[in-house]
C-alpha cells in the first residue's frame, strides 16, 4: 500500500498543481456565481415583504397605470448598462475609475430621470410612480430610493472624477 502510494506521489503534486492553476481562473467565475446566490437569497426574502403598505388591489391599480414607465425606466437602465459595458471592451473610453462611477451611477439613478417624464400621456406622481416601481422590483420603497440616490451620488462623483483628471 505504501508502495502504491509513493508511485501516486508525483501525479498527485502534479494535479494538485494544475488544479491550484485551474482554480485561479475560475475564481472570479465561483465568486460571482456566489455573490448571485447570496443575492437571490436576499431577493427571495424580499418577496416575502411587501414594499409598501398598500392593499394588494392598490399595488395592481398603481402597476397598471404605470406599466408603461416602469418598462421604459427599465429599458434605459439595460441600454446604459450595455452601452457602458460595449465602450469598456472596446475601449472606446479609458479604463478608469470615474467612467465606472458615471456608467453604472448613470444606470442606477435613470429611474429618478424616466420616472418623472409622463409615458403616453398619462400625467402621474412622482411618488406614485417610485412605488410602482418598487412593486414590481419586489423591494422596500426606502432601500428602492437608496439605490436611486446611491446611484446619483455615483454619477456626480463619476462627474467630478472626469472633470478633475
Amino acid at each position: 500500500m505504501l508502495a502504491a502510494f509513493i508511485v501516486y506521489l508525483p501525479a498527485a503534486t502534479e494535479l494538485g498543481v494544475m488544479w491550484q492553476r485551474e482554480f485561479s481562473n475560475m475564481s472570479p467565475i465561483l465568486s460571482g456565481m456566489i455573490g448571485a446566490i447570496i443575492a437571490g437569497l436576499i431577493s427571495a426574502a424580499w418577496l416575502k415583504r411587501y414594499p409598501c403598505e398598500l392593499s394588494k388591489q392598490a399595488q395592481k391599480s398603481l402597476l397598471k397605470k404605470y406599466t408603461s414607465s416602469i418598462n421604459f425606466c427599465n429599458a434605459v437602465f439595460l441600454a446604459i448598462m450595455v452601452a457602458g459595458i460595449y465602450l469598456f471592451k472596446t475601449e472606446a473610453i479609458p479604463n478608469h475609475w470615474s467612467w465606472g462611477l458615471l456608467l453604472i451611477g448613470g444606470a442606477l439613478a435613470s429611474p429618478l430621470v424616466t420616472l418623472i417624464v409622463p409615458i403616453a400621456g398619462h400625467s402621474h406622481k412622482f411618488s406614485e410612480a417610485h412605488a410602482a416601481l418598487a412593486i414590481k422590483s419586489y423591494l422596500p420603497i426606502r432601500l428602492q430610493f437608496f439605490c436611486l440616490m446611491l446611484g446619483l451620488v455615483m454619477f456626480i462623483a463619476g462627474c467630478v472624477g472626469l472633470v478633475v483628471s
